[in-house]
């Protein structure tokens, strides 16, 4: 997810991300793992954020482990809910 998310922008910047899940940790217990390298430039190169652009695509990944069914639909439904009222977009829920 953080490749997808901050990927293009980190490399923007002149440094090269992996990014690898290792093993996903629920609440309340956790437990999950990460794992990120990355190499840059002697020196990362600055860019201007002014504009976020045309929105190009939105997805929703709903995760959940050791509860009902309902649980991970409800989760799923609200942050589509939120971000069609944020983004002024139109879902079919």
């Amino acid at each position: 997810m953080v490749e997808s998310t901050w990927g293009s922008l980190i490399r923007r910047a002149g440094v090269d991300l992996s990014v690898r899940l290792m093993r996903s940790g629920f609440m309340p217990r956790g437990g999950g793992e990460l794992v990120a390298s990355f190499e840059g430039h002697r020196s990362i190169q600055g860019f201007d954020l002014i504009d976020r652009g045309e929105l190009k695509g939105l997805q929703i990944v709903s995760a959940a482990c050791s509860v009902p069914t309902h649980v991970q639909q409800r989760q799923a439904s609200r942050a589509k809910i939120g971000l069609a009222s944020l983004y002024h977009l139109g879902f079919r829920l």
